[in-house]
């Protein structure tokens, strides 16, 4: 065996390694669809759902309107402590 046979083995080694390196590079970007995830759309929808649980719709409107009659009633600590005098024995 002659130095130039070693030397000849190794080009031929790493060129095939070389080929077959960029065959599977090929092969893996024309043959599968590359995953791409939107971080912009995703972060929008997320702060769109925590602006629409913080902003007040029609509904929690009226209820705040029912609440605010509710609110002429007499004290409930007031008629609490009434009630638990009536049943004091």
């Amino acid at each position: 065996m002659s130095i130039y046979w070693i030397l000849g083995q190794i080009i031929i080694s790493i060129f095939a390694i070389i080929l077959i390196h960029y065959l599977y590079r090929y092969l893996k970007d024309s043959l599968s669809n590359p995953i791409e995830y939107n971080y912009k759309k995703d972060l929008q929808e997320k702060y769109e759902k925590m602006y629409n649980a913080l902003s007040p719709n029609e509904n929690e409107k009226q209820s705040i309107i029912e609440d605010d009659e509710y609110s002429t009633l007499p004290n409930m600590e007031a008629e609490l402590t009434h009630f638990l005098e009536s049943k004091t024995i």
